[in-house]
């Protein structure tokens, strides 16, 4: 009966999502006013095009108004040899979101950084006497791929701290090891809570101003998060602990499901798992916040609608805003597939569809809308 009941209301907010614009802003507006819309962007995604990057990664902040972003630091582009730290591939997007003011969060990993395939671990790490985990294996303290990266951090927190001294007053969080507790990637491994705790020092002790975020695939992990940070708190955690939702709600695997197909990541989950109120309530009693760190608005595999459709975009935020957000606090929603928009941009290949999906980000973050947008001009 509860499903049935999930399945009703998403289809409700589904239908909701129908009305154009004009309607959403009118009916929503105590919500959005509370919404800031962020990002998510991997330089990655535009391969050797750094100029093109930069020039995307541009009309985000200023054309969309996207003031809080989500940058991941692979460990295997920064360290391809040991002990030789370079941030070359990142300083052109580090600088100019130092000096945009951007409140950014870093998601260093180490192993696990947001996008395919999401392991970013070098050769050199497996060399020699470090044995590989076999595929599922559970990382923690013991294990010598945790010892390397724990190494790791430590250099890259240092190096940052070097390069950029009191600039990192603008990283508001570091992520560490994107979605720990899901077997994600191609090893499908995760990470114990003794681990990630022992990383979440390192990130306390080379930045104590910066807060801490770790994200769950959907409801999947909400549980293991709630306790990682009533454990941090236990040890006196000072600072802000961020629980990030990633609601991907039409994917490949879930549309392989007979069943599962017809629920998003909101109205369904394994049994058992916790309900997105219940993480709300569990985040006022322990002193944490929510964000919805991947809000899905690019296709993936058969399913083009998502970046694509207006309709997908309202439905998206309604459902974070309704089901997964505080609704007493500031919600954040980072758009994933920030980079699929822009890149439209810059080509001029917009739709009515992704003109309303910019108008809904400008009207959200406060950003004066313009029908027609000549980003190369």
């Amino acid at each position: 009966m509860r499903k049935a009941w999930d399945l009703y209301e998403q289809h409700e907010t589904w239908a909701e999502a129908s009305r154009p614009n004009s309607d959403f802003f009118a009916r929503h507006a105590a919500d959005l006013a509370r919404l800031s819309l962020g990002g998510s962007f991997s330089p990655e995604v535009w391969g050797d095009e750094t100029p093109r990057a930069l020039r995307g990664l541009d009309l985000a902040v200023r054309e969309l108004g996207v003031r809080q972003l989500r940058l991941g630091l692979r460990w295997s582009r920064i360290e391809p040899r040991q002990g030789v730290i370079d941030l070359a591939p990142y300083r052109p997007f580090l600088d100019y979101c130092f000096e945009s003011q951007i409140e950014l969060c870093l998601n260093v990993g180490p192993v696990r950084v947001f996008r395919y395939p999401e392991e970013h671990v070098p050769g050199w790490v497996f060399d020699g006497s470090a044995e590989k985990p076999g595929p599922g294996s559970i990382i923690d303290t013991e294990a010598a791929l945790a010892r390397s990266a724990l190494a790791y951090a430590d250099r890259l927190l240092a190096a940052l701290k070097r390069e950029y001294g009191a600039s990192l007053g603008a990283v508001s969080t570091i992520q560490i090891e994107n979605e720990p507790f899901f077997p994600l990637g191609p090893s499908r491994w995760r990470f114990r809570p003794d681990y990630l705790a022992a990383l979440a020092g390192r990130v306390r002790a080379a930045l104590p101003g910066a807060g801490l975020l770790v994200t769950s695939a959907g409801r999947l992990d909400l549980d293991f998060i709630r306790d990682l940070f009533a454990g941090l708190r236990r040890e006196g955690w000072p600072g802000r602990l961020v629980s990030g939702f990633d609601f991907h709600y039409k994917t490949p695997l879930r549309d392989s499901f007979p069943v599962i197909r017809h629920f998003d990541q909101v109205a369904y989950a394994v049994p058992f798992a916790p309900t997105l109120a219940r993480h709300v309530w569990d985040s006022r009693d322990l002193g944490f916040e929510i964000e919805v760190s991947e809000g899905q608005a690019e296709p993936y595999g058969q399913f083009e609608s998502p970046g694509n459709s207006a309709r997908d975009f309202r439905f998206m935020i309604l459902r974070c805003l309704d089901k997964v957000l505080d609704p007493e606090r500031p919600a954040l929603i980072r758009v994933w597939g920030i980079e699929y928009l822009t890149g439209r941009m810059l080509a001029g290949d917009l739709t009515e569809q992704h003109r309303d999906i910019i108008e809904i980000i400008q009207t959200v973050n406060g950003i004066p809308h313009a029908d027609e947008r000549r980003p190369d001009a």
